[in-house]
């Protein structure tokens, strides 16, 4: 027998091989490895079943780490057909076609599009307001091949020159992961990552009418966990809103319905980096998911500035920091603690007014707090509302 060398190329996307020559040299591979049976190929013109696997991450400057895009929908097109895959909560992803061709390269090159919409329909990323295609990215993705029809490759993403990679989380963590908070849909929500640059704030915008909503949210060039809690406090106007309807939402005082945005923006910006593997303070308030806690707020802001309504009216039921640190600081007593999510939005879906919003609080004495802490608390609130110029 003639011994010689098998070679095999290290070839692009469009190398290809006989099935004669691929079984060949799948022969000639098998017998340079005891033990192991040559592979078995079609026969010319066949369809060859490929299979393409790895993980899907982007890296979060707030956390310092990679972590999953789930829910992201990636397309490859083989032909006139389109394959496609969708990441689970791990970010693993699997395509699974079938082609004419036989590649002898040990890696491929392929033109992966990512599609920024929901695959269920309930909400999608656009460019603007006008535009009704979700926003698509298209890059080229180098798999290794460990055997001959299996590819793989993990894929890293990074913000996103619209930040879509952390919209895209903060969306998916509110439809499809929280329960807390109603998510209805009854057709996809309008997300527009906008690039219009602004100056300063989380540079996020909910805008509603008789017709329906949608949101922009503003370039900043923020870090993830601050584009995550934005998004998180504009997906909290629309769950206050689409319950309730235009005529209903739009008579809700202001600082009911920023004070429930901030608490969505708040609390499911740290569930969702929980769910990730931080570990949230043990005392004080946690920043990783922006400034949505609201603890700077006090019943004497001027009548002009627009964060007199931004105020932790539904967070201090719930968070362990009491922002009032000495006697004569401005801020509420807040002695109150450990009120789930789900009674927060039992008070937030009936509370359309004051009175009935403070009833629903004071309903909870006994059982969340006691009257004194509640007392001691509530004043700055009936102050501010009381107040003629905050109307």
């Amino acid at each position: 027998m003639i011994d010689y060398e098998v070679f095999l190329p290290n070839a692009a996307l469009d190398t290809q091989l006989s099935a004669a020559t691929m079984q060949i040299l799948g022969n000639e591979m098998a017998a340079r490895t005891p033990g192991v049976p040559p592979p078995t190929f079609p026969p010319p013109g066949s369809l060859v079943t490929y299979e393409c696997e790895g993980y899907l991450t982007v890296y979060d400057n707030s956390l310092g780490e990679d972590v999953p895009i789930p829910n992201l929908k990636m397309s490859y097109q083989v032909g006139s057909s389109i394959v496609n895959a969708v990441p689970d909560n791990t970010g693993y992803f699997r395509f699974v076609y079938r082609d004419f061709r036989m590649f002898a390269s040990d890696s491929i090159v392929l033109p992966i599009t990512f599609t920024y919409q929901d695959p269920q329909g309930k909400w999608k990323i656009t460019e603007s307001q006008t535009t009704s295609a979700p926003l698509t990215v298209d890059k080229l993705i180098t798999f290794a091949r460990p055997s001959l029809q299996h590819f793989t490759g993990n894929i890293k993403l990074y913000m996103g020159d619209r930040q879509e990679n952390a919209i895209h989380r903060a969306a998916n963590y509110f439809f499809n992961n929280q329960t807390y908070f109603p998510s209805l849909y009854s057709d996809a929500l309008k997300i527009i990552a906008n690039d219009a640059t602004v100056s300063s704030g989380n540079a996020g915008l909910f805008t509603y009418d008789s017709f329906g909503c949608w949101i922009n949210i503003y370039h900043h060039n923020h870090n993830a966990g601050v584009v995550i809690g934005t998004t998180l406090h504009e997906l909290g106007h629309f769950a206050h809103f689409k319950p309730l309807g235009y005529s209903r939402f739009i008579n809700i005082p202001k600082l009911l319905q920023e004070s429930f945005a901030s608490y969505s923006g708040w609390y499911l910006g740290e569930e969702y980096y929980v769910s990730q593997g931080a570990t949230r303070p043990s005392s004080g308030y946690w920043t990783i998911a922006g400034d949505n806690h609201r603890q700077y707020w006090h019943e004497n802001y001027a009548p002009s500035s627009i964060l007199k309504y931004y105020s932790p009216l539904f967070i201090d039921l719930t968070d362990i920091y009491n922002q009032k640190t000495t006697t004569t600081s401005v801020y509420p007593n807040d002695a109150i603690q450990g009120v789930p999510a789900s009674k927060i939005w039992d008070i937030v879906s009936v509370g359309t007014t004051w009175p009935l919003c403070r009833s629903g609080l004071q309903s909870m004495v006994g059982t969340y707090y006691t009257s004194t802490a509640f007392n001691n608390w509530i004043i700055q609130f009936d102050n501010w509302f009381n107040n003629p110029a905050n109307q």
